[in-house]
């Protein structure tokens, strides 16, 4: 049994700390840490993390009045011209796809078009954009646009269903069926002694189409090889999934790990105790670690877009391991609602 109360009345002190002046407007960080382009005032993603954090957490504010501040703050870092969201901090591709995401929280979306991307809602278009991604230098970096494409212009109700059915052949095409990951002819396996890239990467990146699959209640095409995958970085240790080197377990690969494999689980019921034990093997790990941290003096803790992903991997724990987790409240996916973190 995992109690994870004292972890998340923690975080929901950070939240607390990190909000501006007006409702709806926090800092993502308040202390200068070693991240680049990373603002200590109100940012878009400051804005949209605390938002996302609040919804996992069932504390998102129900007053209209507070909701539409909270709308307009986020909003206000769109650009008119181009009609992408903007910070220093990531692609604008992910921006505008995590403000959208946010905004969906409150049954809105952005003032203005996503003019930059009219060109991809032409199929030949959005098949180049994809084809032409640096899936073997970046698989996971490049994901945020690969991904972002799809959340931005969905959730922003710019494309039709035929644009999506479009967009998931594409993906259909391009699954691994040695791995269950994208890209079909990129990925190195995780035996190579020397990669291009870690395989994690790979799920790292695939995490983002995977989330986009699940939202649109789409098939994998290959669910029980990325089952065999996950299992098989886990029993290597080839990503230390719950402490160094990403930010000593506050960061996004236990939420990448743990989602891919109980989604493909669900999707294929492939080697379903095998996958529950090693769920709560980790689980276990990543919360002894989440307690000792000091939880007033840690960046990363401190970092609203590093401390959503790590509620996004509580509340995905909790999902997957039903029964087995003490909180005051069910802690809430925000992807069973919407697709994108």
């Amino acid at each position: 049994m995992f109690d994870i109360r004292d972890i998340l009345r923690e975080a929901r002190k950070v939240v607390s700390s990190h909000a501006g002046t007006i409702p709806g407007e926090y800092h993502r960080i308040l202390k200068p840490g070693r991240e680049k382009n990373i603002k200590t005032c109100v940012t878009v993603y400051g804005c949209a993390d605390a938002a996302c954090i609040l919804y996992s957490l069932d504390d998102l504010p129900s007053e209209t009045t507070e909701k539409e501040a909270w709308i307009e703050a986020i909003r206000r870092f769109q650009t008119p011209k181009t009609g992408l969201f903007v910070d220093g901090s990531h692609h604008e591709i992910h921006t505008t796809a995590f403000a959208l995401a946010a905004l969906n929280l409150f049954d809105a979306r952005a003032k203005y078009p996503l003019k930059a991307l009219r060109p991809l809602r032409e199929r030949e278009k959005m098949e180049a954009f994809l084809d032409n991604l640096q899936w073997r230098q970046e698989p996971w970096l490049d994901s945020h646009q690969g991904a972002g494409i799809y959340s931005a212009l969905v959730l922003n109700r710019e494309v039709s269903r035929e644009w999506e059915d479009w967009y998931f052949a594409w993906l259909w095409e391009n699954e691994d069926p040695e791995t269950g990951f994208w890209r079909k002819g990129e990925i190195t396996p995780l035996r190579d002694p020397e990669p291009p890239v870690p395989l994690f990467h790979y799920l790292g990146g695939s995490f983002h189409y995977l989330f986009n699959i699940v939202y649109a209640k789409r098939k994998q095409r290959y669910p029980e090889r990325a089952v065999d995958t996950c299992l098989e970085i886990w029993e290597s240790n080839h990503q230390p999934l719950y402490g160094e080197p990403f930010c000593r377990g506050v960061s996004y690969a236990e939420i990448d790990w743990v989602f891919y494999l109980n989604r493909s689980v669900r999707q294929c019921g492939y080697r379903f105790k095998e996958s529950r034990k090693a769920i709560e093997a980790v689980a276990e790990k990543y919360i002894n670690t989440l307690k000792q941290i000091d939880y007033d003096s840690d960046s990363a803790f401190n970092d609203l877009h590093k401390l959503f992903g790590m509620i996004c991997a509580l509340s995905e724990f909790q999902l997957a391991l039903p029964g087995q987790f003490i909180t005051e409240r069910p802690l809430r996916q925000v992807l069973d609602r919407r697709p994108y973190i």
